[in-house]
């Protein structure tokens, strides 16, 4: 099996230029665009979130984070704003800096046909080696506390950043499964012969090069109630990658949702079967449990129904605070007669 090679790429960081910025409690979010990596990328600028603090003292040392998001179309947070408030939390409690780019590949671009694909997960790959040479160039910025973590389609390009960039320490990938045709194959419709397609991209699977990874440390997080991932892909992946990993499961789904809401709720959360009317099942759960607050976890305003209803008011109503988790942030209300 031939491996797979990757540009040279220019030693000195990519400029950028900022299109937007915002502080939200301190922590300073740039919407940026960076310079594409050089050899003509399709794919142009890479759009990307900097975040940091409002305030940066160039004398501490820090550390640099970058965040590979997930693919859904239908998730509004199926994009760059997918790590937004860890972002911005980090950059709080840490002084970190962190880059969050949006990836193009399979969002800009389907998958046709194994040359294609290769190309353009290298492409993609190259980068997030540009994402992370931003991110060095920060003040302050650490070379030993540098940390990737990547989900889904995101956790499998940074599963072969680990491969070909030796300078982040620490990775933690999120419901990735380790071959790119277990997810092309079925969702895409590809007409070259299955095997040789298999064949083709073996070597860019990451399955293939996570092995390679060490010294950086693993971490792999998948959801038992994952409907595209079984237990025992994610014991094989992990496994490949030798004794810098660690495996860890959630009541979760692909969307690792159940871990935003326990961090919400400051405890483990589990789940219940409830009525099909939310007000009611909350009601039920509540005269059921006993609880002294309730937390929402729901889509953003302008697609939730939830919202639209204005549940998180109306639960407010049954005398407990109500928390309200989107993709966007944390929302809390008191409570109220």
């Amino acid at each position: 099996m031939t491996a797979p090679t990757f540009p040279e790429l220019p030693t000195e960081p990519p400029t950028f230029e900022i299109v937007g910025a915002e502080v939200r409690d301190g922590a300073l979010i740039r919407d940026i665009r960076l310079s594409p990596p050089p050899g003509g990328d399709a794919a142009g600028p890479i759009e990307a979130y900097l975040v940091e603090p409002e305030i940066v003292d160039a004398r501490t040392p820090r550390p640099g984070l970058l965040f590979a998001h997930w693919f859904d179309s239908e998730a509004p947070n199926g994009n760059r704003t997918e790590f937004l408030d860890e972002a911005a939390d980090w950059a709080r409690r840490h002084r970190a800096a962190a880059i969050l780019p949006q990836l193009t590949f399979p969002w800009a671009a389907d998958p046709t046909g194994s040359v294609a694909d290769s190309g353009r997960i290298v492409a993609e790959v190259t980068r997030l080696r540009r994402c992370i040479d931003l991110v060095v160039a920060r003040p302050a910025v650490e070379a030993a506390r540098l940390g990737v973590v990547g989900h889904d389609f995101g956790g499998m390009h940074a599963a072969l950043l680990a491969t070909v960039d030796r300078r982040p320490v620490a990775y933690v990938l999120v419901a990735a499964v380790p071959r790119w045709g277990d997810w092309f194959l079925p969702f895409w419709p590809i007409e070259e012969d299955r095997i040789d397609y298999l064949r083709a991209i073996r070597p860019l699977d990451p399955i293939e090069q996570v092995g390679a990874a060490a010294p950086a440390t693993i971490l792999f997080q998948f959801g038992r109630h994952d409907f595209y991932i079984a237990p025992m892909t994610g014991r094989e992946f992990a496994r490949t990658a030798g004794d810098a990993a660690e495996l860890k499961a959630y009541d979760a789904e692909h969307d690792m949702a159940l871990p935003r809401l326990e961090r919400a709720a400051g405890a483990p959360v589990e789940p219940m079967v409830g009525v099909h009317e939310p007000l009611a099942a909350i009601q039920d759960a509540v005269n059921l449990h006993g609880f002294d607050e309730l937390i929402i976890s729901t889509l953003p305003k302008r697609v939730s129904r939830w919202l639209k209803l204005d549940l998180p008011h109306k639960a407010a109503g049954l005398g407990l605070p109500v928390t309200t988790v989107t993709a966007q942030g944390i929302e809390r209300i008191e409570a109220h007669a």
